[in-house]
């Protein structure tokens, strides 16, 4: 599985806190939600993808969500191996490496987002 993430903005209408979301967020996927860009907690009914937040915000405000699913290594790196190192070496070495970059990854698009708002 590749890595994936989406973003969806809600706009307030001082009126509502629930909504139904167009992004479906997958099973053990990282979310975060926010209101007028700060980190709050609410409650996520992953059943009906409904989401409510702690306030109602006026029409010139905004809510996020956001998640990040990091995917998954399926690689064999069998054919690698050599006299001075194991197979479960390997394995953690190139996981760990691949670990690293996701996050990388992440950070930067996270940082890009910001930007571009």
């Amino acid at each position: 599985m590749n890595p994936k993430g989406e973003l969806e903005l809600i706009d307030g209408d001082g009126v509502h806190n629930e909504f139904e979301l167009e992004i479906v967020i997958p099973e053990g996927a990282h979310t975060l939600f926010t209101e007028k860009g700060e980190v709050v907690e609410t409650e996520y009914n992953r059943e009906t993808n409904t989401v409510i937040f702690p306030h109602v915000l006026n029409n010139d405000e905004e809510y996020g969500v956001e998640y990040y699913q990091s995917g998954s290594f399926n690689t064999n790196f069998s054919s690698i191996t050599s006299i001075t190192s194991t197979m479960t070496d390997i394995q953690v070495r190139v996981t760990n490496i691949l670990a690293r970059l996701i996050v990388i990854a992440w950070a930067e698009s996270t940082r890009d987002m910001l930007v571009d708002i």
